[in-house]
């Protein structure tokens, strides 16, 4: 049975009216007539019909937002596959702990440097072309990686795959929102992140599929699935067509025309669409600077500086406390507690799959509680979770099952929280916070921060565990999100439900303003909740903005 709010639903009742609405009615004579549509004049189309008004989607637009999503399942399904593929791989290969840190790490720092490359790469070779190309770097890496008989092939393979993945975490969500219309572009963009979230569950199957094959070389069936991925996504780009806002942007407006007409259905409100498109893409190509000019305003301009400081530190705290490193050895932790491969393999699909579904709430939770205090109100019980896990490896050896049992709340309740809270936001962030004159560097700057992050966490992490354990690692972790927690309670605003001119004048007055400002909201609140003094929040005195350095 469909709950409220499911997407059958909702179809049905769309569909209920629809038919409500285009049903005959009776004249005075009795007889049956079927009600006329008025046809939609072009010259009465708004901006806001656009964004209300549903059109049917072509064939070849469903084909495209599917094959152009469906990347982003490899850089959800690579620590999944790599955490069990690490016990036989490395026995077979010979490598030891130290070189598989470079193994595992490889890929976050390879997607680190191809984030930086992306953008030039889909604005000068455009949308297609770019990700034509990172396929074929996924797939040659997969194929590597799956056939490596030693270390610096192994290594090649994953450092190739990683700089693939960079370009198409940069120009999938470009590619989508250039094509989709205006109607339901925000579902259909979150097909990018539907795709990566279900990499890690299909991941989980299938290695408990092929950890039934009784061979020494099992691992590389574990690694293969990534360049069939690359493989079949390739194939479904090979009939689509480019972006037609690119074609625009490079002054090709008959290509332009002819990509728009396969991706519509003609009509007053497609041609509206269009004309609207052409017309925004030519204002925007006249006023745009040169990529040395944006540079310049960051070190120039205070306002526009600022939010580069906060992606950097949102991409830190979601990494530093142990999300991805822990993902990418989690079949050798969970050994460490007494668990055998066999178990812990069948135990990590649950796992899987409830990250999936945790991932769905925060589109919702976003736009009704807020950023900042969704962040600030998931940080307190992450931290719990963690030392929740950490406690479970105090519990003696003999006790694998309670340690196991323990272990798996901790991590699951730290999962949810951390999902809801910073790893949602900080992607959510990439798009508000930088102006549209920096914007594609500032979501480069984002996105690198989180993939360098995440590289040095999981590179480190066996060196980590032989220094201080596996108990001194998670007090690390525990201690670098409190860190992180407190840095961004004052330097992290608030942009719900805010223009991106107010977010802006929220910049003017750099990260004093932002501090003071958050400073005051907080003594306001915590007056209010104990009641002391008025309920009022008092007025905050502007700190001296200004745009220079």
């Amino acid at each position: 049975m469909p709950s409220l709010g499911s997407a059958s639903m909702v179809r049905g009742l769309t569909e209920r009216k629809e038919e409500e609405e285009s049903k005959e009615i009776q004249d005075d004579s009795g007889e049956l007539l079927a009600e006329e549509k008025k046809p939609v004049d072009q010259n009465e189309i708004t901006n806001e019909y656009l964004m209300n008004h549903k059109e049917p989607l072509t064939p070849q637009l469903r084909v495209l937002l599917f094959f152009v999503a469906f990347g982003s399942i490899m850089m959800g399904m690579d620590q999944s596959l790599l955490t069990t593929a690490e016990i036989f791989a490395k026995p077979f290969l010979n490598i030891s702990s130290s070189h598989w840190s470079w193994v595992a790490s490889a890929f976050s720092l390879a997607t680190a440097w191809g984030t930086l490359f992306a953008i030039p790469v889909g604005e000068f070779l455009g949308r297609k072309r770019a990700l034509q190309i990172s396929a074929t770097l996924c797939f040659t890496g997969g194929i590597m990686q799956t056939a490596a008989n030693n270390f610096r092939v192994l290594l090649a393979g994953r450092l190739l795959l990683g700089l693939g993945m960079g370009l198409e975490a940069m120009n999938i969500p470009i590619y989508l929102a250039e094509c989709a219309p205006a109607y339901g572009r925000g579902g259909h963009l979150n097909f990018f992140n539907w795709f990566q979230q279900s990499g890690a569950p299909t991941a989980y199957v299938i290695n408990a599929i092929f950890l039934q094959v009784k061979t020494p070389w099992r691992w590389r069936f574990m690694m293969a699935p990534q360049c069939v991925a690359a493989f079949i996504q390739f194939m479904g780009l090979l009939p689509l067509p480019e972006s037609p806002r690119w074609y625009v942007m490079k002054g090709k407006m008959e290509l332009a025309e002819k990509a728009w007409q396969r991706l519509r259905y003609d009509s007053p409100v497609t041609r509206y669409e269009y004309h609207k498109m052409v017309e925004g893409v030519e204002e925007d190509v006249k006023g745009r600077k040169t990529y040395w000019d944006s540079f310049k305003l960051i070190f120039t301009n205070r306002r526009v500086r600022t939010p580069f400081y906060i992606g950097a530190a949102l991409g830190m705290a979601s990494q530093f406390s142990g999300i991805t490193a822990i993902g990418y050895y989690l079949t050798s932790l969970l050994e460490t507690l007494g668990l055998t491969v066999e178990t812990a393999v069948y135990a990590e699909i649950p796992i899987g799959f409830w990250t999936a579904i945790i991932a769905s709430i925060p589109s919702y939770l976003l736009d009704k509680v807020g950023r900042r205090p969704l962040l600030m109100y998931t940080f307190p019980p992450q931290i719990i979770a963690i030392i929740f896990s950490l406690t479970s490896f105090y519990i003696p050896i003999s006790k694998a099952s309670q340690r196991a049992e323990d272990y798996f709340i901790g991590y699951l309740l730290y999962l949810a929280f951390n999902n809801i809270g910073i790893s949602s936001i900080q992607w959510v962030e990439a798009g508000e916070l930088y102006e549209t004159e920096v914007r594609s560097i500032g979501a480069a700057w984002s996105a690198f921060w989180i993939f360098a992050s995440a590289f040095v966490n999981t590179y480190t992490f066996s060196k980590q565990v032989d220094a201080v354990g596996v108990k001194g690692l998670y007090g690390l972790y525990t201690g670098f999100t409190v860190f992180f927690m407190i840095v961004l309670f004052f330097i992290f605003p608030e942009t719900k439900g805010k223009t991106l001119e107010e977010v802006k004048e929220i910049m003017e007055g750099g990260l004093p303003f932002i501090i003071h400002k958050n400073i005051v909201d907080a003594w306001n609140n915590v007056k209010y909740l104990f009641s002391f003094g008025k309920h009022q929040s008092r007025s905050i005195e502007p700190l001296e903005e200004s745009t220079d350095s």
